[in-house]
């Protein structure tokens, strides 16, 4: 008896031209997708695994709310009791999900958790600092003649 290997996963909706090239053929919503060589059916499964995990962007955006303090606020997850790359192994639906809920919290929130820095008091008087900064720069920049 042949061996049938197939992949039964609706997150496929996201890599159907890598599952085609990997000799994957579909066979409707029972079976899913039929493959004929092992080889290629490790390959499509590799390929299911890099269309589903979480982007680039959504890696950052993760990490920029593990930095300033949203996601112990957000998700109430123990991220010292975490491996360090359970960041690569996320879903994207996750990666969303935890997104979703961060930026929530900094909505409720009004800023960043961390950025409690105190305001600056106000002086009626003109700030020249920059000025002066442009004008020292004028003066030490040095000329080349061509």
């Amino acid at each position: 008896m042949i061996e049938q290997l197939t992949i039964r996963d609706e997150r496929t909706k996201f890599c159907i031209n890598a599952m085609r090239a990997c000799g994957g053929a579909w066979m409707g919503q029972p079976v899913g997708w039929l493959f004929r060589e092992e080889a290629d059916h490790a390959n499509a499964l590799v390929e299911l695994y890099r269309a589903t995990r979480a982007t680039h962007n959504q890696r950052e955006g993760l990490l920029s709310m593990i930095a300033d303090g949203t996601a112990l606020l957000a998700w109430e997850i123990d991220l010292g009791a975490l491996d360090p790359w359970w960041l690569e192994e996320l879903d994207s639906d996750e990666a969303r999900r935890l997104i979703v809920l961060g930026a929530q919290a900094r909505h409720v929130l009004g800023r960043h958790p961390l950025e409690d820095v105190p305001e600056e008091v106000g002086d009626d008087r003109f700030d020249t600092s920059v000025f002066e900064r442009e004008a020292e720069a004028r003066r030490t920049r040095v000329r080349s003649v061509a």
